[in-house]
Order: C-alpha cells, then sequence, then structure tokens
C-alpha cells in the first residue's frame, strides 16, 4: 500500500484550507453583498412605478450612496476575485461529493455568467455614477438617459441578457453556496435548495425584468394600477409633476 509523502499530504491539506476560504468569500459576499444590493435596488428602484418624481426624491436623498457604492465595489472586488482563483486553481467542486454525476456545464456556465455580470455591473456603476451626488438634476438625467437607451433594441438586450445571468448566477450560485458553508449534504437537501433557489431567481428575474420594461415601454410586463400623485410628505412642493411626462 503506497503512502502518501509527508510534504504532498501537508500541501494538499493546506491547498484544499485555502480551496475552502476562498468559497466562503465567494459565497458569502455574493450572498450578502451582492444579493442584498439587487434586492436594495429592486425596492427603491420599484418607485418608478408611482412617479418618476418619487424614484428621483429617494434617489437624491439617499445619504448613504457613496458608502453603499463602495461597499458594493468592495465585495464584487473580493466575489470576482476569489471566483477566479477557485477557477485557477482547478479546485475540486464541493457539489460533486453529493452528487458525483453533477454536470460540469453547469459550472462552466456558472463562471460564464459571472464574468457577464462584473463587466455589466462596472458598466451600470459608471453609467449611474452621477445620482451618488444627491443632485435631483443629475438624477432626473439618469432617469432620462437610462429611459433613452432602454428604448432601444441594444440597451434592452443588454439588461435582459445581463438580468438573465444574474437569476441564474445567483439562482444556481445559492444551492452551490449551500453546500460549500456545509448547510446541505444530502442529495435530498441539495434538491430542495435548487428548487428554492431557484424558485427566488425566477421571481426575481420577473420582478427586474419587469422593471427593465416600464424603462422600455412605459408599463413593463404587466400593467400596474397606480396613483400618479401619491407623492411623499417631505417631496419639495416645487419639483416638477409627472402629468403628461412619459416614464
Amino acid at each position: 500500500m503506497s503512502q502518501v509523502p509527508l510534504g504532498q499530504a501537508v500541501v494538499g491539506a493546506e491547498n484544499a484550507s485555502a480551496s475552502s476560504l476562498l468559497r466562503r468569500v465567494h459565497g458569502l459576499t455574493g450572498v450578502i453583498v451582492l444579493g442584498g444590493y439587487c434586492v436594495f435596488h429592486v425596492v427603491q428602484g420599484w418607485s418608478v412605478f408611482v412617479a418618476r418624481e418619487l424614484w428621483v426624491h429617494r434617489v437624491s436623498n439617499f445619504e448613504l450612496a457613496n458608502a453603499a457604492t463602495i461597499i458594493v465595489l468592495i465585495g464584487l472586488g473580493a466575489h470576482a476575485c476569489s471566483g477566479a482563483l477557485l477557477a485557477r486553481a482547478g479546485a475540486d467542486d464541493p457539489v460533486a461529493t453529493i452528487e458525483p454525476e453533477a454536470a460540469p456545464g453547469l459550472r462552466r456556465l456558472q463562471q460564464v455568467s459571472g464574468a457577464v455580470l462584473l463587466v455589466f455591473m462596472l458598466l451600470h456603476l459608471v453609467h449611474l455614477w452621477p445620482l451618488t451626488r444627491h443632485d435631483p438634476v443629475l438624477a432626473r438625467d439618469g432617469y432620462e438617459a437610462l429611459r433613452l437607451w432602454l428604448e432601444t433594441p441594444s440597451g434592452l438586450a443588454v439588461y435582459v441578457i445581463a438580468t438573465t445571468a444574474l437569476a441564474f448566477h445567483l439562482g444556481h450560485g445559492l444551492s452551490r453556496v449551500s453546500v460549500s458553508l456545509g448547510l446541505v449534504t444530502t442529495a435530498g437537501g441539495l434538491r430542495a435548495a435548487r428548487y428554492v433557489s431557484g424558485g427566488l431567481a425566477i421571481v426575481g428575474w420577473l420582478l427586474v425584468l419587469h422593471w427593465v420594461g416600464h424603462f422600455a415601454n412605459g408599463v413593463g410586463l404587466w400593467p400596474i394600477t397606480g396613483e400618479e400623485d401619491a407623492m411623499p410628505a417631505d417631496l419639495p412642493l416645487d419639483a416638477p409633476t409627472t402629468e403628461g411626462t412619459a416614464p
């Protein structure tokens, strides 16, 4: 019976420990930072279905915009770097310990969707960076720029592709991180995690597409009944109204 040399065993243990740490960093930054950012983004952006000026008011009065942007950039960098290091090292897939026949193509698709998201989020942040300046005029300019871009086939295609990549990356990633963190250890648990994470991803995908569609056609995927004059009590009285204005 052959024995593994002590040096190789130590190196192997160190590599396994490093891979485990990278997986935890990759998973936690994805769930907490990027997932939290997406949820907050949808909640804050949903105000466009009430009135444009309500969205402008909320965006331009968000005092933590700069801090939140920095946190998102740090989280995005940590998530991307840890994912790239895991891919480069060819680390073992933790899902394979539960499901040996797991399709390797899903892992590759996860990496591709992550690369698409990285490019899109950087472009999105640069495009809408002026919204962090707490200026209603800049916020309205950002709104109009986004609306005009999403009215074009190319702009709409970019957001649809990015939204689809986001849904897959988060949905598939949630089930994988549950294994990396030791929350799921059986094939049945992995199957349940996939159903839950996949369901959440589909719901999020539809909500974001609905939001994107609002900028593209003024309605979204389905009509929402809302009061156009349902404005917050602290909105400045001299703020322009949205009557007769396309969203």
